[in-house]
């Protein structure tokens, strides 16, 4: 059995989601263990971004590196999360911190909008570095405010 509860930020909801929280967990049979997590809820980086990473800035410097779109995302994770260092049968590797859908602890945990823009705007620099011109996400497609957070 799983519950979610958001308490918005300056919402007038925000009291009485707080109520039926505690009502809720206080409700739990006490025959049974329970887990119970808080954390900050974010919007999530949306479909679009993610398609916009995949489909427009990765295929051109694929075509100019003659790299994997994989290879590609790992370094820019790295070089935009940070890299660490860890070992295969004695032989150092390095490997990002954290990608775009996973955290540093290896579980799903995916980036804000905010962060995700941020990350392209990384690989746009890191390209354009490079003489890959990477194109800005078309702003009006889909909804109006997708893209960014």
């Amino acid at each position: 059995m799983t519950q979610t509860f958001t308490l918005n930020a300056g919402g007038v909801e925000r009291a009485d989601v707080m109520a039926s929280a505690v009502r809720f967990i206080a409700g739990l049979p006490g025959s049974k263990s329970w887990k119970v997590e808080i954390k900050e809820s974010r919007k999530g980086r949306t479909l679009d971004q993610n398609a916009a990473l995949w489909a427009v800035a990765y295929p051109p410097l694929r075509e100019a590196t003659g790299h994997s779109v994989e290879d590609l995302h790992e370094y820019f994770c790295g070089e935009y999360f940070g890299w660490t260092e860890y070992e295969v049968m004695g032989n150092p590797r390095s490997r990002p911190i954290r990608t775009t859908t996973t955290g540093e602890d290896g579980k799903r945990d995916l980036i804000d909008a905010r962060t995700f823009s941020d990350f392209y705007a990384t690989v746009q620099r890191i390209a354009a570095g490079m003489g890959v011109i990477i194109p800005d996400p078309d702003p009006f497609h889909g909804d109006a405010g997708r893209w960014a957070a």
